[in-house]
């Protein structure tokens, strides 16, 4: 008789080969140097592990956005020109909702990596979330913002 935990491995398995890990970027980067982009270096896979890399132009304080939408955030729809509400930043766009976001270090360069542990637990197979990075940078004027493009990432 077959086991539970052998009846939810071949579930897994089965489920996990029937929904691809899946990641699409959207978007535009803003910045002074045509903007930061952001890319997915591995798939998305349960118990994996993301590697999120992104060349940010000037460096700086860079803030990993997470959300669970690219529809509407906190503040309204989305994207929203972030200019609305921090003067000079007009056309820099926001792209997701900012349910989690972490601080990756301080950096003075052009790249960076986020490795981002994936649970291993099938209830999170199939689950679609969207990345942003946005970078502080003691390099421009107060309280100018460069914005990466955005990704669409679905856990296989």
């Amino acid at each position: 008789m077959p086991s539970l935990r052998l009846l939810l491995a071949v579930t897994a398995s089965a489920c996990a080969s029937a929904i691809p890990a899946q990641t699409t970027t959207f978007g535009n980067g803003c910045g002074p140097l045509s903007g930061p982009s952001l890319v997915a270096r591995s798939p998305a896979v349960l118990g994996g592990v993301l590697d999120l890399h992104s060349e940010l132009g000037l460096g700086g304080l860079t803030y990993y956005l997470f959300g669970f939408s690219n529809q509407v955030g906190s503040l309204g729809p989305l994207p929203m020109d972030l200019g609305t509400l921090l003067p000079g930043n007009s056309g820099c766009n926001l792209y997701v909702s900012t349910d989690w976001a972490t601080v990756g270090p301080f950096f003075v360069g052009v790249s960076h990596s986020l490795m981002v542990q994936l649970p291993s637990n099938p209830a999170f197979l199939g689950m679609r979330f969207f990345n942003q990075a946005l970078v502080i940078s003691p390099f421009l004027s107060p309280l100018r913002l460069q914005t990466s493009n955005a990704l669409d990432i679905t856990i296989q």
